[in-house]
């Protein structure tokens, strides 16, 4: 069988394990093809990245020294990271505070902006901005399945 995380985001790694369901006193060699594009002979191989959304097959073969094999599959779900569309530049003059109109991709719960200094919030989706000086903004989100991004 196949132990281990099932569901990353994108970019993250997920571990993966061989496990014998019976015992197997011979040795016993592994082939593991993951849908990254990688392979291992490892029962534990290393962890793996995966750079492409969607819902994938691990397979990994365990073959005894008589020649008997077995084969595991594991499903595995790769979700994509959280989007935002946000002005490239936004000119305010002082003292007529403006909201950053950020809009973000579906499920998005939350956000912290930085710097705090001229905002009106820094956990929310869209602070109303005064600064005093020019300022660059940066916005870090995460969306409901933990996968975060920064824009």
């Amino acid at each position: 069988a196949i132990a281990g995380d099932t569901a990353a985001c994108i970019n993250s790694s997920l571990l993966h394990s061989g496990i014998f369901n019976f015992p197997d006193t011979s040795i016993v060699t592994w082939l593991w093809n993951f849908p990254n594009g990688n392979n291992s002979i490892l029962q534990n191989p290393p962890v793996q990245t995966y750079s492409v959304a969607g819902n994938f097959t691990v397979s990994a073969i365990a073959t005894n020294s008589s020649g008997c094999k077995d084969t595991a599959q594991q499903n595995i779900i790769i979700y994509p990271l959280p989007t935002v569309t946000l002005p490239g530049t936004m000119t305010i003059q002082n003292g007529f505070p403006a909201t950053i109109p950020a809009t973000y991709s579906a499920n998005t719960i939350n956000w912290v902006w930085s710097p705090s200094l001229g905002l009106s919030c820094t956990n929310c989706p869209q602070p109303i901005a005064s600064p005093k000086f020019n300022t660059d903004y940066t916005v870090t989100f995460t969306d409901q399945n933990g996968c975060v991004n920064t824009a």
